[in-house]
């Protein structure tokens, strides 16, 4: 996890979206454009500003139309900045959910590990399907990056509920469980364990260490 419990202490603060938009236009490494947000946090070291996360909703067209629901739209710190990354994730969660939101959600580049999010928190739910959004019907402009996109959640949130049940309980993230019958492996991707999914009568279902079945094989006389 990036966690440096050696660095400085970063504290958090509200913050006004057009300050937030103009510090990302400025340290954004990939995508320093945005149109706007509903608010905006700021991660600060001795009132120095060292990182801005802005909030809003969905980008996603049908998404968007469930108001309840966030999106965490861009996370700015600048280069070195230990532990901002993560603080301004945690301090957004806990904003939205002060404010009766019903889910959080935000996306990251599929290179970026997601180290900062672990660290708050937050689950894995899953991937975009990548590519643009123009349509013949409706031109947009091209897309910085088209391809897929990794998708996390706060915990207590709809979209975590839906997938809480393939959770790898040792990193947080999500095991890919959703096309597999009862007693099939499955491989975490993010620790590398393996699972057996165990199916039951109502439907619902759950994850078992293969470790901890195997072991329970062995006592079993």
């Amino acid at each position: 996890m990036n966690v440096d419990r050696h660095a400085p202490r970063v504290g958090t603060s509200p913050c006004p979206v057009k300050v937030a938009m103009r510090f990302n236009a400025e340290v954004h490494r990939k995508l320093p454009a945005i149109q706007g947000g509903m608010w905006a946090v700021a991660a600060v070291i001795a009132d120095k500003t060292i990182g801005v996360a802005i909030v809003g909703h969905p980008q996603a067209r049908l998404t968007s139309q469930r108001i309840a629901e966030l999106e965490i739209l861009r996370v700015a710190v600048i280069e070195g900045s230990r532990n901002a990354c993560s603080a301004l994730y945690g301090a957004c969660a806990r904003a939205a959910r002060a404010m009766g939101a019903a889910d959080l959600t935000t996306t990251i580049h599929i290179d970026e590990p997601g180290g900062s999010l672990i660290a708050a928190g937050w689950v894995r739910i899953g991937e975009t399907a990548g590519g643009e959004w123009s349509r013949p019907s409706r031109a947009r402009s091209a897309a910085k990056d088209a391809r897929p996109k990794v998708r996390w959640a706060v915990p207590w949130g709809r979209s975590a509920a839906a997938k809480s049940w393939n959770w790898c309980r040792w990193c947080k993230q999500l095991v890919d469980a959703d096309d597999v019958h009862d007693g099939s492996e499955v491989k975490c991707i993010g620790c590398g364990r393996w699972f057996v999914v165990v199916t039951y009568q109502d439907g619902t279902a759950s994850l078992e260490s293969v470790r901890t079945r195997k072991a329970a094989r062995k006592e079993t006389p």
